[in-house]
């Protein structure tokens, strides 16, 4: 929706526009935003059918999902590149957060008992060999 509002805006107005740094930044951001965002939602919900849970996990995707497309809200037709840009921006924000949220919490779940314990072994020998 995001990208496709971008372009229809530059479209309407001058295509000369779609060469300018934000809007291209605006897509690459959407690209990177978007892409964490199915991953993350994909591995709540994954997670959660692993554990026979699937109600939970889906309103957490799905609230996931709403959120990210309240953030991209301000990027409709009417709305200058660089405004496009700091809502696509906000939305990155949010989905690297969640990101680092589901590698760190959510992910480690899936492991057997005995290979979190020797990644937590692994990672004390290298924080006291960085010491």
């Amino acid at each position: 929706m995001a990208a496709t509002t971008t372009i229809a805006s530059v479209y309407l107005s001058d295509l000369s526009m779609l060469y300018l740094p934000q809007v291209l930044a605006t897509f690459a951001l959407i690209s990177v935003s978007l892409g964490l965002v199915n991953v993350d939602t994909g591995a709540l919900i994954g997670f959660g059918a692993s554990r026979g849970v699937m109600w939970f996990p889906l309103a957490q995707a799905l609230g996931v999902r709403y959120l990210y497309a309240a953030l991209l809200a301000p990027t409709g037709l009417a709305v200058p590149p660089e405004w496009q840009l700091l809502a696509v921006a906000a939305a990155t924000v949010f989905a690297l957060w969640l990101y680092r949220y589901v590698y760190a919490q959510v992910l480690p779940g899936t492991l057997p008992e005995d290979m979190r314990r020797k990644a937590r072994r692994e990672r004390r020998r290298e924080q006291m060999l960085k010491d």
